[in-house]
């Protein structure tokens, strides 16, 4: 772990030998800990990251140009609920991957600026995101018209946004004992049940196509 090249690629590493390794051992560790871990100098981490913070900072950059990779799929051929459930598989596995992140988030507060600051605009634009996909999923006719109604539309934001970010918590707290992947189309066909009170037939044939269903 501690051969680096300089300038960028140094950085880019860094990121990731951390959020793996944060992945693996928890949060607990300071920048001094994680340097002699990884086998670099406490300088060569605070040069790139003067704060834990900042790193992690970095590690939530990493995981959304991920998250855009997803976003763009230049393969897609069509747009229906079925595609929409296939994109949040590989979501999920990016979550996995920065899992390290998400829990650190869930235990920033407001005095941790640089972080909060952050985190704040990229969840709001997450969340714009979701509301998009709704739309377009109501246009598509694979969601009944009724999902946009005031009462209806708050809850099943609040419901997604949770369900869809929280899931790698409760892995940790309530499934520890099981694994990501045991657990992983647990948690997604649960998300994806917000939708079942406002699925047409032509979203359920469309889930059922890829041997999702709901009694």
């Amino acid at each position: 772990m501690n051969v680096y090249k300089k300038g960028i690629n140094s950085r880019e590493r860094l990121v990731t030998h951390s959020c793996n390794f944060f992945n693996e051992y928890g949060l607990s560790f300071t920048l001094n800990n994680l340097a002699k871990k990884l086998n670099v100098t406490l300088g060569m981490v605070t040069y790139h990251f003067p704060t834990k913070d900042h790193l992690f900072v970095a590690i939530a950059e990493s995981y959304e140009s991920k998250m855009a990779e997803i976003r763009s799929n230049p393969g897609r051929t069509s747009f229906n609920i079925a595609e929409v459930y296939k994109s949040m598989e590989r979501v999920m596995d990016v979550q996995y991957d920065h899992r390290c992140v998400m829990h650190y988030i869930a235990s920033a507060t407001r005095q941790q600026n640089v972080l909060f600051n952050h985190v704040t605009e990229t969840f709001t634009q997450n969340r714009s995101r979701l509301s998009l996909l709704i739309r377009a999923l109501v246009d598509s006719e694979e969601l009944k018209p009724t999902i946009l109604e005031d009462d209806n539309y708050r809850t099943i934001l609040f419901c997604l946004t949770n369900l869809l970010t929280t899931w790698v918590i409760n892995l940790q707290v309530y499934d520890s004992e099981k694994s990501f992947q045991i657990m992983k189309p647990v948690y997604l066909r649960g998300a994806f049940s917000v939708f079942q009170p406002y699925l047409t037939p032509k979203g359920t044939e469309s889930l059922a196509r890829i041997g999702v269903t709901f009694s």
